[in-house]
C-alpha cells in the first residue's frame, strides 16, 4: 500500500482542495454535518446514543424531529417488515424498570387504537440480557382499524380477520437509560428474523463521564 509522509499528505490535501474545491466542501459537509454514521453493517448514531447492526437490505432513516429511527426492508415479492425506535438512549427513564415502561406504552396503544381492537398475545415480561433489562410484549391489531395508507401495516390488506402483529420492547441499561422499540412483522419469516437480529444487536453508547 502506498504510504505518504505528513508533508506529502498535506501537499496532496492542499492540491485536492484547490483542484476540486466544491467536491472537497461537499465531502466535509457530509462528514461533519451528519448526526449518524452507517459504515458497512454497523450503524452508529451519537445523538440518539445507540449502535446496531444493519443488514444491507434494510433502509434506515433517523427522524430528528421526533427522535426516532425507522428501519424497513422489502424483498422482491413486496413482503416487508418495519422497526421503529423511540426515546433518546442517553436520557434517563421516568420509570423504575423496563416492564413498567412497557405497561405504560401498552396503555397508550390501547387509547390510540381502541381498547377492544388491541389483542395482547404476550403480556409484558422482562429478562436480563447482556447487561440490559429488556421487557417484551406482543400485540395484534385488525388491519381494518388502521388507515388505508398506514405505514405500520406490513401484511398488505385491510380486513377484520387479518391482523398486524407488533412486538414491543422496552430496553434499559444499568444507568437507567431507556428506549422503546416496535417491530411490525410481515409475512416473510426471513425479514422477521432479521428484525429480531437487529434488536438483539442494539447497544447504548452513552458516556458515563460527568
Amino acid at each position: 500500500m502506498l504510504s505518504l509522509s505528513k508533508k506529502e499528505n498535506r501537499m496532496f490535501q492542499n492540491y485536492f482542495f484547490i483542484r476540486y474545491p466544491l467536491l472537497t466542501l461537499f465531502i466535509l459537509f457530509m462528514i461533519l454535518g451528519c448526526n449518524s454514521v452507517s459504515e458497512g453493517k454497523v450503524y452508529t448514531n451519537s445523538q440518539f446514543g445507540i449502535r446496531l447492526e444493519k443488514p444491507e437490505n434494510w433502509d434506515l432513516v433517523f427522524v430528528e424531529r421526533n427522535g426516532s429511527i425507522v428501519m424497513k426492508a422489502e424483498n422482491e415479492t413486496k413482503d416487508s417488515a418495519r422497526i421503529e425506535i423511540y426515546g433518546f438512549a442517553c436520557v434517563p427513564s421516568l420509570f423504575v424498570n423496563s416492564e413498567e415502561a412497557l405497561k405504560s406504552e401498552l396503555g397508550r396503544t390501547h387509547a390510540a387504537y381502541d381498547l377492544e381492537s388491541v389483542t395482547i398475545i404476550q403480556e409484558p415480561r422482562s429478562e436480563q440480557i447482556n447487561g440490559y433489562e429488556i421487557a417484551t410484549a406482543i400485540i395484534s391489531l385488525p388491519t381494518m382499524t388502521l388507515p388505508e395508507d398506514s405505514v405500520i401495516n406490513q401484511v398488505g390488506q385491510q380486513d377484520p380477520d387479518i391482523f398486524q402483529m407488533i412486538e414491543m420492547f422496552a430496553i434499559r441499561d444499568q444507568e437507567n437509560h431507556s428506549i422503546m422499540v416496535y417491530v411490525y412483522q410481515g409475512h416473510n419469516e426471513k425479514l422477521n428474523t432479521e428484525a429480531e437480529e437487529i434488536i438483539n444487536s442494539i447497544e447504548f453508547t452513552c458516556s458515563t463521564d460527568p
